[in-house]
């Protein structure tokens, strides 16, 4: 009972550990909090480059290409060149609602 009892305690602290966010999934998710936050006080600018942070990590995330071009949406400048050459939806269902939303609302203005 004593040596289950020793290995049970030098397991779990190991389990707690496995479950920690990675770093990168930390600044992510404060980077996407950011974002929401610039968009919210009409800072488009700021937006635009935590937007930028978030493509830097993962250049094919959807979500971060979205708020991307929303942000330069909102602010009302024109997409700058490299935007419009290298900023494309993925083909895949979550590409293609971004793509959705983005084309509904740059219509709409």
């Amino acid at each position: 009972m004593k040596t289950l009892t020793i290995i049970i305690l030098a397991i779990l602290p190991t389990l707690a550990l496995a479950h920690e966010e990675p770093a990168i999934v930390k600044e992510w998710t404060s980077i996407k909090q950011d974002v929401k936050k610039h968009l919210f006080n009409n800072e488009y600018q700021k937006a635009v480059e935590s937007s930028q942070k978030l493509l830097a990590i993962d250049p094919s995330n959807d979500e971060a290409k979205f708020h991307l071009l929303f942000s330069y949406l909102q602010s009302g400048k024109k997409l700058p060149e490299w935007v419009v050459d290298e900023v494309k939806f993925s083909h895949n269902d979550e590409g293609r609602y971004y793509q959705a939303i983005f084309d509904r609302l740059n219509k709409a203005d």
